[in-house]
């Protein structure tokens, strides 16, 4: 499935969301303010706002870390560091996002039980069930369970890319990816991959919750979308990302994140998910996986994704 958004030539458009949302006439019946949250326009535009600035601090210091073009660069440690604590900044905002999104449509119900009723709820989260569930293992390892985001970096001939994984104990005092979230505990996700995916399942959240706005509000999307950057230069960022990712991740669904076309016919940005081409880069040949990890007095060893077994500290 692919969808399609106009954009201007600057790759300004609009999320499916925010047109609907525009569309509702002021007075409209909603119970935001007995709930103590914001107008549902207001909540949706403040949730998209905090994942552009997190989006976009995140792309911004993984080209300054994770640099193609120089795989030997100087890069300090507090670089590292600031990438990790942005992207786990964002990673949170996306969990945040998908329960502002929730708050959305219950402003436009009479009551919570009304609200768990409507077929229009329960069809938005049976589309958006897979990711939401994949967002909450991510973040709650990290809130609750003293998960922590690991750089690593492949090197693979002259090419070099980044990625994380998030950690967990291991038996005999060891840490590595946590199995619930890493396939085997073996694999991690890179940046490259995992950028694009979010950026899709964002569009893809914000189709679902526009046609379940539709069902609820009766009111429909109308007129010629406004152009804008709701995620900010960031979405032209990570379209413009190389499609290199780590080896187990070639057979995953492709993302797809493209701005495509121009006059006379209009131009767009497509959003979509493809099979996987079969694709194996790293078919007979030999890669090096670099862990970026610190010592802290009490882990014996650790976990490599795609290495043959557990490293000293």
């Amino acid at each position: 499935m692919h969808l399609q958004l106009p954009t201007d030539d600057a790759n300004n458009f609009t999320l499916p969301a925010t047109r609907v949302l525009e569309q509702i006439p002021p007075g409209h019946t909603s119970r935001h303010d007995s709930l103590g949250l914001r107008h549902p326009l207001g909540l949706y535009n403040s949730s998209v706002a905090t994942l552009s600035q997190r989006l976009t601090r995140a792309t911004r210091l993984l080209a300054l870390v994770i640099n193609p073009e120089a795989a030997s660069a100087d890069v300090v440690q507090a670089d590292k560091e600031d990438l990790l604590d942005a992207y786990e900044a964002l990673l949170h905002a996306l969990m945040h996002h998908m329960e502002d999104c929730v708050g959305v449509m219950k402003g436009f119900t009479r009551d919570d039980a009304a609200f768990a009723k409507e077929n229009a709820v329960k069809k938005y989260g049976q589309a958006v069930r897979q990711y939401r569930s994949h967002m909450g293992k991510v973040v709650n390892r990290i809130k609750h369970a003293q998960g922590r985001l690991r750089l690593l970096t492949v090197r693979l001939g002259p090419s070099q890319f980044g990625g994380y994984f998030v950690d967990r104990g291991l038996p005999g005092g060891g840490v590595g990816p946590d199995p619930d979230i890493h396939k085997g505990g073996l694999t991690a996700f890179s940046f490259n991959r995992d950028l694009r995916y979010h950026v899709c399942q964002i569009v893809f959240t914000s189709e679902e919750l526009a046609v379940a706005i539709e069902r609820l509000t009766g009111v429909s999307r109308n007129g010629a979308p406004p152009a804008r950057q709701p995620l900010g230069s960031a979405v032209a960022d990570v379209a413009s990302l190389p499609e290199t990712y780590f080896p187990d991740e070639y057979e995953k669904p492709r993302p797809v994140l493209r701005f495509e076309g121009g006059a006379p016919s209009g131009r767009q940005l497509v959003v979509g998910f493809e099979s996987s081409d079969g694709g194996r880069p790293f078919a007979g040949r030999t890669f090096q996986v670099h862990l970026e990890r610190r010592g802290n007095g009490a882990t014996r060893s650790w976990k490599v994704p795609y290495g043959p077994g557990p490293k000293g500290a």
